[in-house]
């Protein structure tokens, strides 16, 4: 039964890390811009972050890159779901 647990271990959270690191982006962003964002608009892959969004907010996004992935990665307190990069 053990050995059943520690597999099923693995799957624990599958498909929300993504959901949960959106939300934590949608939040700091919020909270730093003033902006709105929808989950619809960023995408999630090997911890590269894709936002589609308006010029604008992507340049103020840019500006503010390295505090916006900081006050994430703070926010959501789990080493395993990373940000690398957000383009």
């Amino acid at each position: 039964m053990e050995l059943a647990a520690v597999y099923l271990e693995k799957f624990k959270n599958f498909g929300f890390k993504d959901q949960i690191l959106k939300e934590a982006l949608i939040s700091v962003i919020k909270e730093l811009l003033k902006c709105e964002i929808e989950k619809k608009d960023i995408d999630i892959r090997d911890g590269v972050v894709r936002i589609n969004a308006t010029g604008a907010l992507k340049s103020e996004i840019f500006i503010h890159k390295n505090t916006i992935q900081t006050k994430t990665i703070e926010k959501i307190n789990d080493p395993k779901n990373l940000i690398t990069k957000i383009s």
